[in-house]
């Protein structure tokens, strides 16, 4: 039988290109009441709203920590005894179990190739803010840092 993988809560995924990329190695659901029969639970971090299970439906289901937010942002992800529920944790973070980039590989290829040294902007950083949250203060440090270097 294929694997059953239910996303506990909103993923921030599209579930249905998911469900296509997986193809026939797994199955996708996010419906609760699959809990019972799934294989794992994925518990996304920022929609999970405290709310787990009260246990494991069988002893081989595998529970699932996903986030690729900071602890900044969500501090439960530096709790150990929280982390210590589960079995794999999924994150940006390369020492995790399973490493989840934001970045996918087929993106290298449609990236223009580098241009020699000679040629880049003397620009020496860039940045790239994806949300508005800012727990950790680096709107303000960002700030702060450019009026040290020059603006491209």
């Amino acid at each position: 039988m294929t694997p059953l993988i239910l996303l506990w809560s909103d993923a921030w995924i599209d579930v249905d290109e998911a469900r296509t990329v997986a193809g026939n190695h797994c199955r996708l659901s996010t419906d609760r009441a699959d809990l019972q029969v799934a294989d794992a639970v994925v518990f996304p971090v920022p929609t999970l709203r405290g709310e787990l299970p009260e246990s494991r439906s069988h002893d081989d289901q595998l529970w699932v920590l996903w986030s690729q937010e900071s602890a900044t942002q969500y501090p439960q992800l530096d709790n150990h005894t929280f982390v210590a529920q589960f079995d794999l944790v999924a994150t940006y973070w390369l020492d995790s179990d399973l490493p989840i980039p934001y970045v996918v590989s087929r993106s290298f290829d449609a990236l223009p190739p580098l241009a020699p040294l000679e040629q880049r902007s003397p620009t020496p950083a860039s940045a790239w803010i994806s949300s508005a949250l800012d727990k950790c203060g680096r709107d303000l440090y960002l700030l702060e840092l450019m009026r040290y270097l020059p603006i491209g």
